[in-house]
């Protein structure tokens, strides 16, 4: 699991401004994906979170990619982790040099290519199983353009293995991406004419047929799960494809959060909002950020190359993305694909404007040498940046130690904005030289290399794997609390602030189940159950957060969701009966009186006549005796069940063993007195198949979002009869 060490209050509540991604997805279900595969099982669905949802159909579990599942399977998750981020950024650099060099790059200009490809602020911050996209891209194009060239079966082969291995792990946005950028590169360098261009389109779509069949295992249920999520119903489309931060500002000024993807794009977000100085130091990889900008500015220089002809133009597009929104979303309207993600083409837009600067470090190189004027106006614009650098420098360091006026200097986004700027001033030296031919080639490699490593001291834990321990590693008193409540009583669920409380998903790495969590993609019968519940428990559509409203902690449907625990960063004074607090320290633990087991039996069914009316219905019924079921959708049910009053409390009640409880099957034994209804309290979702003595059985909707069966006995002797209940098996999502 992960290291355990002591948290401290700070750890508790704070806000994680950073890294939620790696620590809610690729942490989280890396940790679930190993705990499930060392056991033999590979888990198609995740017990976890969302009180049970598809797992493997979700691509970006990456269980379809032999990079995630063969360490997962060999190693500690952290490692395996570690190993998949390493294996990747050798990756991403490897073929990225391998691409410019094969457009007739020079080797300097291609390695420097390479290293701000991999160390780009829109890259390393958001690290997690997602970097896979930003591997996979420069292969699937290095490949693409072999094919183009050569034609040889080694390139067909790799780009197909390339894209499936993005497909299969990466956001659906970036292979619209690849799709798009495939098609536009075997047009543009191919010359023009229409039966050519036919032809070179069919045999690209061709090899991307192909493909979609070599990774059918996941494509086919990811695209079975989506239609069922909340993302496919048209009232959450807007979310789709509304503005993000950055994009409301309408200026011209978004482009800088292409040059400081954190730094500009988060001080343009909210101006007058408090700036984390950590988040500023995650962030800080100015220095990238200036010399591709700076690289890019002087395109003209190499205009005439039809390569950067191409990657430039492709640059300009995505500029104007950013300066002016409204062209995104004109885009994403018409063309296929994109409105599948709201996200702007950020990271393709800045890798394509490093490729343009590798295109003109290279001309740079070729020409200072060979060209005296180019060489004298080249000295002179730098020695003016040198001398301008230099003095904003010494007015910084004043700044630090002179009170004065000049103190707001010292704000940290302008100091991080100086550090990569100065960083810049002494690559810009040392790339001069080594231009001049005045600095052998491995010297100024080891200058460049020391620089990144300068840069990248503020990381620290948070580089590689880029998961705080202060929000993953550690055990306290009130965790070891739910945890043996868990071992010792049976499975049971939580509830926790999502902000400050054990990050979204974050509780499996406990072995606790929630009924929230995070994901892209949740069901949309569940998803609209907590919109119908109100009180803002569905503020989007991908976590469940705390009601506003006390009143909603009166519900039932905290009972037969299986509800233990409420985990609080402080003390709830407003909560009522049935909740009691249990637990008072680093966090406040409220228990639910009412709470029912995983599985239980009801006696009594009440059939409405939709699932509106469902979700409805469910808020107002007594869970323990009673249960709401859709009739249009179940005609057949026991007549005994719709009519006989609620039992009352003295009946004997029927009891249940566990058997086996796994990711994807359950085995209970029941011992019932007559026909009851059993209900599971995990969400109810298409594909599950349940068996009772072996004769397959009917899975109904339940309360809405829940499943249930109906245990039918069918002799009038049958009172020490029991039912064994086989409910899993095979699922089909």
């Amino acid at each position: 699991m992960c290291i355990r060490d002591s948290l401290t209050y700070e750890d508790v509540v704070r806000d994680e401004s950073f890294g939620t991604d790696p620590i809610t997805q690729t942490w989280a279900w890396g940790h679930y994906s190993r705990e499930n595969l060392i056991e033999g099982d590979f888990p198609l669905w995740n017990t976890r979170m969302f009180s049970g949802t598809p797992f493997v159909a979700n691509r970006l579990t990456g269980l379809y990619n032999p990079l995630i599942i063969i360490p997962l399977l060999l190693l500690p998750t952290v490692t395996a982790i570690s190993f998949f981020y390493f294996s990747h950024y050798l990756l991403a650099a490897w073929f990225m040099y391998l691409f410019l060099k094969s457009l007739g790059i020079s080797r300097p200009a291609a390695v420097f290519g390479a290293i701000a490809f991999i160390l780009q602020g829109s890259y390393i911050p958001f690290m997690g199983w997602i970097v896979a996209d930003k591997a996979y891209l420069p292969m699937t194009m290095y490949y693409l353009q072999r094919i183009v060239h050569r034609r040889d079966i080694p390139g067909i082969i790799g780009y197909m293995l390339s894209f499936y291995m993005m497909s299969v792990t990466s956001y659906p946005q970036m292979v619209t991406y690849a799709v798009y950028l495939g098609s536009a590169w075997v047009l543009f360098t191919r010359g023009p004419g229409l039966r050519p261009a036919f032809g070179r389109l069919s045999g690209l779509a061709l090899l991307l047929v192909l493909t979609f069949l070599l990774g059918a295992m996941q494509h086919i249920p990811m695209f079975e799960f989506f239609k069922l999520t909340l993302r496919e119903l048209p009232r959450f489309a807007a979310e789709l494809t509304s503005p993000s931060p950055i994009e409301k500002f309408d200026s011209p000024l978004s482009l800088l959060s292409i040059a400081f993807p954190r730094i500009f794009g988060d001080w343009l977000s909210y101006p007058h909002g408090p700036f984390p100085v950590e988040v500023m130091a995650v962030y800080n990889h100015a220095y990238i950020g200036i010399l591709s900008v700076a690289g890019f500015l002087m395109a003209p220089l190499v205009w005439k190359n039809t390569h950067a002809k191409f990657f430039t133009v492709i640059s300009l597009l995505g500029l104007s993305f950013y300066a002016f929104p409204q062209f995104w979303e004109i885009v994403v309207k018409i063309l296929p694909g994109l409105r599948i993600s709201g996200i702007k083409p950020d990271f393709p837009t800045f890798s394509f404007m490093i490729i343009v600067s590798a295109f003109t470090l290279d001309f740079l190189i070729k020409n200072l040498n060979i060209n005296d004027a180019f060489t004298r106006k080249f000295t002179k614009g730098y020695s003016i940046y040198a001398v301008i650098m230099l003095v904003v420098s010494i007015i910084i360091i004043v700044s630090k130690t002179v009170p004065g006026p000049l103190v707001p200097l010292t704000d940290p986004r302008i100091m991080s904005i100086v550090s990569g700027l100065l960083i810049v001033w002494i690559a810009g030296f040392v790339m001069y030289f080594f231009a001049m031919g005045k600095l052998q080639t491995r010297w100024a490699v080891a200058g460049i290399l020391i620089l990144l490593l300068i840069d990248l001291v503020p990381y620290k834990e948070h580089f590689v794997p880029l998961m705080p321990k202060g929000r993953t590693c550690f055990q306290t008193s009130s965790l070891e609390f739910l945890q043996k409540k868990m071992s010792d009583e049976g499975p049971f669920r939580i509830f926790r602030d999502r902000f400050f409380v054990l990050m979204p998903n974050t509780p499996m790495l406990f072995e606790l189940d929630e009924i929230g969590g995070f994901d892209s993609f949740v069901s949309a019968d569940y998803g609209l159950f907590f919109d119908h519940v109100g009180s803002k428990m569905l503020r989007t559509s991908r976590h469940i957060d705390m009601p506003d409203d006390y009143s909603v902690y009166k519900l039932p449907f905290w009972s037969f969701l299986n509800v233990r625990y409420i985990v609080s960063p402080g003390p709830m004074p407003n909560l009522q009966y049935p909740w009691r607090l249990m637990w008072e320290g680093e966090v406040y633990i409220y228990e639910n009186g009412d709470w029912l087991p995983r599985w239980y039996l009801v006696d009594k069914i009440i059939p409405v006549d939709s699932i509106e009316a469902g979700y409805e219905a469910s808020l107002w019924i007594n869970p323990r005796r009673e249960a709401v079921v859709v009739a249009d959708e179940n005609p057949d049910i026991p007549s005994e069940l719709v009519k006989q009053p609620a039992p009352p409390d003295s009946q004997s009640e029927p009891e249940i063993e566990l058997i086996e409880y796994s990711s994807d099957r359950l085995i209970l034994d029941v011992s019932t007195d007559k026909t009851r209804f059993l209900v599971f309290s995990d969400t109810y979702f298409p594909g599950w198949h349940a068996w009772i003595d072996g004769d397959e059985a009917e899975i109904y909707r339940t309360n809405g979002v829940i499943k249930g069966i109906i245990c039918l006995l069918y002799t009038s002797d049958a009172a020490d009869e029991e039912d064994s209940v086989d409910v899993g098996g095979r699922r089909i999502i």
